[in-house]
């Protein structure tokens, strides 16, 4: 009875947010557009999408501008819901916002190895600083990962982003990862710490099933397509195990012929989800499609819960995807079909 007073208001505050997000005509419409102008035009006129967020002409903008600008659509949702929170509420939507920190951070890094003199990953909107703590001017006047790292200094992020900086010629791929292990580690340790009983094991299942999906997809990819020996995938996996332990990493990672990776995840917890359907998706695709399964079926079951928001936020970012997907489709003249496959390939609607 406690949750329900508790979570009455923002239950029906993100039932309400939900029912803007697409449904399977909205894709089909899209996907029969002719143009980004089309595109733009379209998307301007849907409820979830306000028009000041949303540029008039996607025509001469990049991927990674795309990204920028539905970034936006994501922190006005997020601030939105925020708003609805009390303040242990709001320690949960803190840790849902350290993703969006620690992709920011990916996206300066990145455009700091590449040498680009554009500065791109400049972060404009003023939503993002009012909710982080980092130091904006210190970190955009960086031109060297060695100014990140002193801007960095006293956060969560500077220490295993410094260790990554003791490498031998440290990648992109190796300060993503190093992020990503903060992020996980960071974000296990806060829901120990302020959640306990019902709270605490709903929190769990949000994140650990991430994680373990996460390890799953990338002990696949790392065999297949880098054929990384066994030892050298442990170090890249994230080291917390929720229904994944590690006498199942350790099967998957050693597995020799890759066509028999789907076999040995049937010795795990997670044999129920990969089904003959999603054996056709990627591993990635599968991933995302299982997630959203777990989620919305915790939702269901837990509408008075933690899971109302982060399923909500999720399900958000998995459309801004779709819509990135889509948006690169049309400009490249991919034909109607083919657009309508590719963004809706893991389920796309909001069923």
């Amino acid at each position: 009875m406690d949750a329900v007073f508790s979570f009455s208001g923002l239950s029906a505050k993100i039932s309400a947010m939900q029912g803007k997000l697409l449904t399977d005509e909205d894709y089909q419409a899209i996907s029969e557009l002719k143009n980004l102008s089309e595109f733009a035009s379209y998307l301007s006129r849907l409820p979830g999408y306000p028009d000041h967020l949303i540029e008039k002409d996607f025509s001469k903008i990049h991927r990674e501008d795309l990204e920028e600008i539905f970034q936006n659509v994501i922190l006005y949702d997020f601030h939105k819901i925020y708003h609805f929170c009390d303040s242990k509420k709001k320690i949960f939507m803190d840790m849902i916002f350290m993703n969006y920190e620690a992709n920011y951070l990916k996206r300066v890094i990145r455009f700091l190895l590449d040498h680009r003199p554009d500065r791109h990953y400049s972060e404009k909107n003023p939503l993002f600083w009012k909710y982080s703590n980092l130091d904006q001017e210190a970190i955009e006047e960086a031109n060297h990962m060695e100014d990140l790292l002193a801007a960095l200094k006293n956060t969560r992020y500077y220490h295993s982003l410094y260790v990554t900086s003791q490498m031998a010629n440290p990648r992109p791929f190796d300060y993503t990862m190093a992020l990503d292990l903060s992020y996980y580690s960071s974000i296990w340790k806060m829901k120990k710490r302020f959640f306990s009983g019902k709270e605490e094991a709903i929190i769990s299942e949000l994140y650990g099933r991430l994680i373990d999906l996460s390890n799953i997809s990338w002990i696949y990819r790392a065999k297949k397509y880098y054929s990384m020996k066994t030892p050298h995938i442990y170090p890249l996996l994230i080291p917390i195990h929720y229904r994944l332990n590690m006498e199942d990493i350790k099967a998957l990672a050693q597995v020799e012929d890759m066509s028999h990776y789907h076999e040995a995840l049937q010795a795990t917890q997670y044999k129920r989800f990969f089904t003959n359907q999603k054996r056709n998706l990627s591993f990635d695709d599968a991933k995302d499609a299982i997630l959203k399964e777990i989620y919305q079926t915790r939702r269901r079951e837990h509408p008075y819960s933690y899971a109302i928001i982060y399923t909500y936020l999720y399900l958000k970012e998995q459309e801004i995807l779709n819509l990135i997907t889509g948006c690169e489709c049309i400009r490249y003249g991919y034909p109607p079909y083919e657009v309508y496959r590719k963004m809706t390939r893991t389920g796309g609607d909001k069923a």
